[in-house]
């Protein structure tokens, strides 16, 4: 909690200490792993997000069953993210689709997939030639 709180405040380096800290006492904590992952988002460090982010849906196995399907949400939500801002439409695209088979009704991964859909219409465009 104190490293989400930390990255409210803007103290990213502050907050990493605290998630590292925890990881260290719980290193499987899908919970954890993924505000990690979005704290590296944040600084658009999206290697180090993808990386943490993946390691969140793998420990979301071992999440207690009444936060299982959050903490795979999560990750997908997070690995959406880090794949769109790199252009990544196609994974991007997968991941969004993972969290709706999970939750049909998760407006994120909906939106997100119109998001996507827009962007990829746009980067597939052919270029006007000049005369």
């Amino acid at each position: 909690m104190k490293g989400f709180a930390l990255v409210d405040l803007g103290q990213l380096d502050a907050a990493q200490v605290e998630y590292d800290a925890a990881l260290k006492l719980a290193p499987h904590n899908s919970q954890v792993r993924a505000e990690l992952g979005s704290l590296y988002n944040r600084q658009k460090d999206f290697a180090k997000a993808l990386e943490n982010y993946q390691r969140a849906e793998q420990d979301a196995e071992y999440s207690p069953p009444e936060a299982k399907t959050l903490d795979y949400v999560r990750a997908y939500h997070g690995l959406g993210y880090a794949y769109t801002e790199l252009g990544q439409w196609d994974d991007a695209d997968k991941m969004y689709r993972k969290a709706l088979a999970i939750d049909s009704n998760d407006r994120h991964s909906l939106n997100e997939l119109q998001y996507i859909q827009q962007h990829r219409k746009v980067r597939i465009a052919p270029a006007v030639q000049q005369p």
